[in-house]
Formats: structure tokens, sequence, C-alpha cells
């Protein structure tokens, strides 16, 4: 039988769809990933990582010496993994589980939402997410956050694609929450409250709300009770389940206080507007939707599309939760954006190409944004100068790939290809972070304090006979023990210098 050529054809153009996702998430997220000195929660996960390569205890995530139960340790392994892979834990391996986390999540949308979007939407939604500067902030850190978006996503779209597809109930429900599961051991119990908020809203709007309350789901419940009770039970020799719950719930807490009296009304007005410069580029596609009222009205036929209406209940019943926690990050709100990207792409191809006053006011948009690239890249030199830099060729190749895709952009704008406007946002969005991040890398290392300047200076100054460095307290120079080459232990009081 000959082949059917129009099923090589969609081979093809997936083939060619993936490749495209693939090297622009590398072109993004590679470039200087090594660059910047760990910081924020970066050094525990490092340094336990490294611990954890040392003693072969992969059970128990060690600190300077001390369990560490705040976060679950997947993270951790995955960095130890790349290590043991790479022959080392630096700043570029520690940070490439959380490259690829970012690219199996643009993937996992790709492939997941098929039956409800055409190809070039879902391509569109994948370059979406892995372009938002949300996306690109947490993808390049040896953090938890791409890993936990990920499973988030998988196991909201393996949901929906079953109860879509109606698949024996023992199974839509068995495999997500197997899945639960497993992310459970990247961040606790906070892919939980994603996962049911937008599921029970979602059967609540069908008027299913009953299916929550299945058998089926109860034997899925089970399943995800049994996984982490294995991962306790392994723990359990040096924290209790009392212990750990007590731990989570005095987290969960945390968040619902301020700090001070000015921080909460603060927040309310700052969080969104953080959200929506993590959700740049992309967010300027809703824009036309606002101005003109035949895109209104397109836009409200998009909910009877269900793949939209699941995933504006994502986003819509999550906001609202992080907005109210006074002491919420963006990053909290993370797992929403590749749900914001599938709508982006719904609304960038299904109303803006399909009206004369969205193509018309989207040329407008990639001119006026080729003109401020412009701009940032005729700020460049001033920035160097005024902060006393150098031009290195990072910087250099940066500029002038900005400045030419953005002339290109400002001549072409009314003749660039639909499909071609995603690629160039890409670029532009990755092009600029690489000057950006150069220029970090290069602000940081001159300053005094910086960690791993300190660092090195106690690592010439230490006798070489010193094989331990006492650590007074919690967290408090972790940044700079993590670059130390002596073993670090954690001290609570000074006097338990006397007991050693």
């Amino acid at each position: 039988m000959a082949p059917d050529n129009n099923y090589i054809q969609r081979r093809l153009n997936t083939l060619f769809d993936c490749l495209l996702i693939m090297v622009l998430t590398l072109v993004v997220y590679l470039p200087l990933l090594g660059g910047p000195a760990w910081d924020g929660d970066e050094p525990i996960r490092v340094i336990i990582a490294r611990e954890m390569l040392k003693t072969g205890d992969w059970i128990v995530p060690i600190l300077h010496g001390k369990p560490y139960f705040v976060k679950p340790p997947m993270m951790n392994w995955l960095i130890a993994l790349s290590g043991n892979l790479f022959g080392v834990i630096n700043e570029w391996t520690s940070r490439i589980p959380s490259v690829f986390m970012v690219l199996a999540t643009a993937l996992s949308l790709y492939f997941m939402t098929s039956r409800w979007i055409v190809r070039e939407e879902r391509l569109l939604a994948s370059l979406a997410f892995i372009s938002m500067v949300g996306s690109i902030t947490e993808g390049r850190r040896a953090e938890i956050d791409a890993l936990f978006v990920f499973f988030v996503v998988l196991s909201l779209l393996i949901w929906f694609n079953g109860y879509e597809k109606k698949w024996k109930p023992v199974i839509l429900w068995g495999i997500p929450l197997i899945i639960l599961g497993a992310g459970f051991l990247t961040k606790g119990p906070h892919i939980v409250a994603f996962f049911y908020a937008t599921v029970a809203v979602y059967l609540l709007y069908k008027k299913r709300i009953s299916f929550l309350f299945s058998g089926s789901h109860l034997i899925a419940v089970l399943l995800f009770i049994m996984i982490i009770a294995s991962y306790l039970m392994s723990i359990s020799s040096r924290i209790d389940f009392g212990e750990y719950t007590d731990m989570w719930l005095t987290q969960i807490m945390r968040k619902t206080e301020s700090g001070h009296s000015s921080s909460f009304p603060e927040h309310i007005a700052v969080y969104p507007l953080q959200v929506a410069m993590s959700l740049m580029p992309w967010i300027l596609i809703a824009f036309p939707a606002i101005i003109f009222k035949d895109l209104r009205i397109r836009i409200r036929e998009l909910p009877k599309n269900e793949l939209f209406l699941f995933c504006l209940i994502m986003t819509a019943i999550n906001f609202p939760l992080y907005w109210l926690l006074p002491n919420a990050k963006v990053r909290h709100f993370l797992p929403a954006f590749p749900f914001f990207a599938i709508m982006v792409a719904m609304i960038f191809l299904r109303c803006l190409r399909e009206t004369k006053e969205g193509s018309f006011l989207l040329g407008r948009l990639i001119r006026y944004f080729s003109y401020a690239v412009l701009l940032l890249v005729a700020g460049v030199p001033v920035a160097v100068y005024s902060l006393k830099l150098n031009y290195t060729l990072p910087l250099l190749l940066s500029s002038a790939l900005l400045s030419s895709l953005a002339v290109y952009a400002v001549y072409t704008h009314r003749k660039i290809e639909f499909m071609r406007i995603p690629v160039f946002f890409v670029l532009f969005v990755g092009v600029a972070w690489l000057a950006y991040t150069d220029l970090q890398v290069q602000y940081e290392s001159k300053k005094e304090n910086h960690p791993k300047r300190i660092a090195r200076e106690l690592n010439l100054l230490l006798p070489k006979d010193i094989g331990t460095v006492y650590e007074m307290g919690y967290r408090r120079f972790l940044d700079v023990t993590v670059y130390l080459d002596r073993e670090v232990t954690q001290l609570d009081s000074f006097s338990r210098l006397r007991l050693l």
C-alpha cells in the first residue's frame, strides 16, 4: 500500500515544529546560562545535590550537615544527575535541568492539545511560553519552579484529555494523580491546590461536580496517598509525620501574613503589574481585543472551544488565590503561564489574523515594539559608560542582532507572515535577555560583596589543614558557602563549638 502523502506531510510538519521549538528554546536559554552567580534558593539545591553525590544518600536531603525537608528532593536529584553526567556541579550544569523542563513543557503544550487547536496554534502556544519573561527568568535558574510547572501542566492536560475523550474513570483519575504524587516531590502540596482548584471549578461549570466524588477518583486518591506515604516512610527516621505536617502548615501560613501594615495594599496594587510584566511580550496581544469591538465579539466566542474554556478557568481561578496572599511571588503563579500561552495563540490566530482591524493593529504593535527595541539598544552605551562596564563579545553581538531584527521588522511589518511574528518575538526576547545577562554579570562581579569574590578570598585565606568551616545560623551565608572548597557545617549557637 502506498503511503498517505497527507500523513507523511503531517509527520514532517510535526518534526519541523518540534525542531523549531527545541532550537529556539536552546537559543534563548543556553547563552550565558552559567554566567550569573547562584542566588536566592539556588545554593540550597546545589549544596544538597553535591552532598547526595558525595554520600550516596539520595533520600534524605542534607544541607551543611543538617536534614533539610522544607522542599522535597526531586530538583536536587536532577541537579545531582546533571553533575554526575557532566562531571561537575557548577552554575551551568545545575541550571540545565530547568532548561529541559521548560522544553518538556513546551512540547507537552504542542502534543497534548491537538484535538482542540490546529498545528499553527499549538506551535504558537509553545513559542509564546518559552519566550515569556517569567518563563525565562525561572527557566534559567537552578530552582524548582520550571520542574513544578511541568508537572502541573502534565497532570492537568492529561486529565483534560481523558475527560474530553471519555476515558475510563479509573484511568482518567489514576494517571493524573500518579503524576500529582510525583509532582509532590518537587514542591510539596502546592501542586494539589493547582490541580483541584482548576478541576473542581471546571466540573462545577460543566454541572458535573458529582464526578469529583466518584469511586474511581477515590481509588486514584489512594494511589496518590501511597506515593506520598512511600516518600514519608523513607524519611521517617529523620522527621515524623507530625513535624512534617507542621512544617508545611507553617510555610503556608507565612504566605498569608503581611510583613508590615502597608505591605498588603502594596501587594494588591503591584502584583498584577508584576504578573503582566512576566507575561511580556505576549500580553501585548490582548490589547487589540480591548480596543476594537469586532475583536471583542470574536474573543467572546472562544470559550466555546473546550480547551480555551479550561485554560481560562485555570488562569482565572488561580490568579486571585495568589493575588490575595500578601507574601506570594509571581513565580508562584507561573504554572498558569502555559495555559495563558494557549489562549494567546488562539486570540492571535482566530481573532487578530481574521480581521482587518487586528492585522492593522498587530502591524503597528510590531513597529512600535521594534522602535522600543532600538531605544533599548541605544541605551546600552549609556549603561556601559555610566556603570563602567565593558563591551564584551556577547554584548556586541546581541546589540547588533537586536538592531538588525528591529530595523527589518520596522520596514517589513506590513508584509511579515503571521506565523513568522512569533519567531520574531522569541528572537527579540532571547537576544535582549543575552544582553541583559551580560550587563548583569559584569555589574554584579564588580561589587565588593559579590559572593564568588568573598568565597575566593576565603579559600585563599583558610589554611590548607582546615577541612571544615562552621556556619552560624540557617541560610545566612549560603550564597558564599556554596563556593567554598571546604566542608561546611551549620551550627545553631556558639555553644555547639564546645562539643566539637
